[in-house]
């Protein structure tokens, strides 16, 4: 039976999630989505639409999406998590520290309340990751992340080091650039223009290891601002889709991460990622692939997915208190470059 699945919010990244969810009818049904603005309720016309979240709960579901503004999502989490509706919640759970530490204390025990942070499980990602925390690289020093924003950032960091919950020292500055532009979520190719932001580079030290934090807003749509991880170990290195190894000390050598797509010249299996290999190992491998998902929502996909399986006893695999303490760390990324000085974030505040 699939599990029945309500949306609350119908911004940009709500019209996705309905149509991800749409697309896995083995697995999930779409009940319906809440927009307490009746002016707006006439914009969705591919489910039913519901005025509350209490309503929508009254119907039936399983499983909510929460996609609201930051300020809104702690009520609406705690809303549905005490009525044992298992949650996932956009990012960032709540906007500031106070309201995540109020959230984190308030949720009951026991409830289902993961946060759809979907960086990791981005195909290339989900590969770095999986390979430098196999050993490959020896012990992990240092990850140069120039992907995603505040906490998004942070979070490939944590993976791509292994570490978890514990202090870190944030070093930060920031400095005016200009790029030019790319279309935007409306993907408007009309023309490029000339965008002004700031680069905001930042170093975040887990005792011995040193997460680097590089990013400019503009970089999600220009084309001409590459999009790269730097993960280093002892022994080795991934830089974005090359992996050079020194395996005991013998002849380096050098291989990369290849995508495999379906749909290339005399292929006729449609169009999509099939798998992300190096060497004669698979590193990911895309379970969906039939619904020929963008990355992005491949990685959305698999959040929900592993949501679902959390109400059969799976585990979980990011909760409130990462999600709380990368954001955290992301705020004191912004405060350390305001500031000029370091800030410290201290794990046992988050755990």
């Amino acid at each position: 039976m699939s599990v029945r699945v309500g949306i609350i919010g119908n911004g940009w990244r709500a019209v996705t999630w309905r149509r991800i969810i749409q697309s896995l009818p083995d697995q999930f049904s779409l009940v319906g989505t809440v927009i307490r603005n009746p002016d707006k309720r006439g914009d969705v016309t591919d489910s039913p639409v519901f005025g509350s979240t209490e309503a929508l709960v009254d119907f039936g579901i399983d499983l909510a999406v929460v996609s609201v503004s930051w300020s809104s999502q702690p009520d609406v989490i705690l809303e549905l998590a005490s009525q044992g509706i298992a949650v996932l919640s956009e990012t960032p759970p709540a906007p500031d520290v106070p309201s995540l530490h109020s959230l984190c204390s308030a949720v009951p025990s026991g409830a289902i309340v993961q946060v759809a942070e979907q960086y990791p499980f981005h195909p290339l990602s989900s590969a770095q990751i999986a390979m430098a925390n196999s050993g490959l690289l020896g012990d992990l020093q240092m990850a140069h992340v120039s992907i995603a924003h505040g906490y998004h950032g942070v979070a490939l960091i944590r993976r791509f080091l292994g570490v978890g919950i514990e202090d870190v020292t944030v070093r930060a500055t920031r400095f005016p650039v200009k790029t030019t532009s790319g279309p935007g979520r409306n993907l408007d190719y009309s023309g490029a223009d000339i965008e002004s932001g700031n680069q905001t580079l930042a170093t975040l030290r887990f005792g011995d290891k040193t997460g680097v934090f590089d990013f400019l807003g503009a970089s999600y749509f220009a084309h001409i601002r590459h999009r790269r991880a730097v993960i280093r170990g002892i022994s080795g290195e991934i830089e974005h889709d090359t992996v050079r190894l020194v395996p005991e000390r013998k002849v380096p050598i050098q291989y990369q991460l290849v995508r495999r797509e379906a749909g290339h010249e005399g292929n006729l299996e449609g169009a999509g990622l099939i798998a992300i290999t190096a060497g004669d190992r698979v590193w990911f491998e895309n379970p969906f692939v039939a619904e020929r998902f963008s990355d992005d929502e491949i990685a959305m996909a698999e959040t929900l997915v592993r949501t679902s399986a959390m109400r059969d006893g799976s585990r979980g695999f990011y909760g409130l208190d990462e999600a709380s303490f990368d954001h955290a760390i992301g705020i004191a990324i912004e405060e350390a470059a305001n500031i000029g000085d370091e800030v410290t974030v201290l794990g046992a505040d988050w755990r």
